[in-house]
This record gives structure tokens, sequence and C-alpha cells, in this order.
């Protein structure tokens, strides 16, 4: 059996998606510190204005951040499954030599 996917590409796709979840967490938190600058210096009514969407966004780039750790953690375990198939058929491989 020969997998079409090998376990190392399937570790750095979960790591590539783990880097971009910290991307979008720390850019998320960025956002939301320029946003409460802009606020303060725009006053109370540009605040409550704002406030919907700013929740929103946040709320929204959360969502996409946790998806992204959820699948990379499948990807992970698939990695691993996947690995541990291909040392088990590995090991049942008779090699001839002549």
């Amino acid at each position: 059996m020969q997998l079409s996917v090998r376990p190392d590409d399937l570790a750095a796709a979960a790591t590539a998606l783990r880097r971009l979840h910290d991307t979008i967490a720390r850019e998320t938190q960025e956002f939301g510190d320029v946003a409460g600058r802009l606020g303060t210096a725009l006053g109370p009514q540009a605040v409550e204005s704002a406030r919907p969407v700013l929740l929103t966004a946040v709320h929204q780039a959360d969502e996409v951040a946790d998806q992204l750790a959820t699948f990379a953690q499948g990807l992970t375990a698939a990695a691993a499954c996947y690995a541990s198939l291909d040392a088990h058929a590995l090991g049942r491989v008779t090699v001839v030599r002549r």
C-alpha cells in the first residue's frame, strides 16, 4: 500500500496552520488595541458606533483562528496515524537481495 499523502506533508501543513492561527490571534489583538486607541481619540460617539462592527470582526477572527487550530490538531492526528500505518507496512516488507 502506498499513501498518497505522506505523514511529513500532513505534519508540515499542521505546523503552517498553527503559525497562521498564532498570526491571526496576534493581529486580532493588535486590531483591538488600535481600535481602542482610535476610539479614545475620536470620542464616545465614535466608540459606540464602531463597537458592534469591532466586536463582530474580533469574534469572527477568533472563530477562524479556532477552526484553524482544530484543523491543525486533526492533521497532526492524521500524520501520526499515517506514520504508524507506514511503519507497520514497512515492517512487513521483505527485501530480496541478489
